[in-house]
């Protein structure tokens, strides 16, 4: 009787150490089930470089010791430089489409807040931090709120502004590490 008693006491504290008990992280929305043999955390937490705002995925620690994790959806925004002479702006990341076809769009491009660099006809506006390759640039009148059918002459360097005059917005269709990327400028053309 005393062994059986022994034995069940064993089981009930090993069961005991693998209850989990929920915790709430203060990172964005994190929960960490601690147990004392294991913890697991279902991750999503604030993450300023991805267009969702946020970082997803899982960890799993036995005995404090990392045994797995996989991030779901970290997206990394590549920023890159719009300069003039006199000027630099941020090109804003506006979507993001993986090799296999899947998507991520931000808020409609003509409702970003643009930082506008000024520009004229013939003029160069030099990228910078562009690790891929640019396939196209479309561009959109601002103010009458439509695509524009211009050619665009540009390099993977520099874009020369086309003999127009307006707010525009101008979008690049590139590709980076494995993913189409578009980014959005504004420039007041005169």
């Amino acid at each position: 009787m005393k062994k059986k008693t022994i034995i069940l006491i064993i089981i009930f504290i090993f069961i005991l150490m693998l209850i989990p008990i929920p915790m709430h992280l203060k990172d964005g929305g994190s929960i960490e089930y601690k147990a004392i043999l294991y913890t697991y955390t279902k991750i999503h937490r604030l993450n300023n470089n991805s267009p969702t705002g946020y970082e997803d995925g899982w960890g799993l620690k036995i005995l404090g010791i990392d045994i797995a994790s996989h991030n779901l959806d970290i997206i990394y925004e590549h920023v890159i430089d719009i300069k003039s002479n006199s000027q630099t702006i941020k090109a804003i990341t506006g979507s993001f489409c993986y090799e296999q076809g899947s998507c991520i769009d931000k808020i409609a491009f003509e409702d970003f807040n643009y930082d506008v660099i000024s520009s004229h006809h013939n003029d160069k506006l030099y990228i910078d931090n562009l690790d891929g390759i640019i396939k196209t640039i479309e561009l959109f009148d601002y103010n009458l709120k439509e695509d524009v059918d211009i050619d665009i002459e540009y390099t993977n360097e520099y874009i020369i502004i086309p003999n127009i005059k307006g707010l525009y917005i101008f979008k690049i269709n590139a590709t980076y590490e494995g993913k189409s990327i578009s980014y959005y400028f504004m420039s007041d053309i005169q």
